[in-house]
């Protein structure tokens, strides 16, 4: 995300190796949210997934980046796909809404605007 925003920010031009993967982002505010409600549990040993429960590909997010941004740069994709990269990840979090009575409270295109504009 660093790299992207980097480039969006300083370059004429999106350079990045595929588009198409597509992952489950979570704003950083969330997860620390997470954890503390996971301290306050009276739990003796719990694994939670702790995500947004949807994923967005990088083709996604540089356009809401751009978008945020007010920019139209070119994206060039070297579509390397890396040998056994998972195309796909979403996170289940019914188990840390049920226990740590957790959800995210960021959207993807809030937290994309609160990390570009800081």
């Amino acid at each position: 995300m660093p790299h992207i925003v980097n480039q969006i920010k300083n370059n004429r031009e999106i350079r990045i190796n595929d588009l198409a993967p597509r992952r489950d982002y979570l704003y950083v505010k969330d997860l620390v949210n997470a954890i503390i409600l996971a301290l306050d549990v009276n739990i003796e040993f719990e694994v939670f997934n702790i995500g947004s429960g949807e994923s967005y590909s990088v083709g996604e997010i540089i356009l809401m980046l751009q978008k945020i941004n007010r920019s139209n740069l070119p994206v060039y994709s070297g579509s390397n796909i890396r040998k056994g990269e998972i195309v796909d990840t979403v996170a289940d979090i019914s188990k840390a809404k049920e226990i740590l009575k957790w959800s995210p409270s960021w959207n993807i295109y809030a937290g994309l605007k609160e990390l570009i504009e800081h």
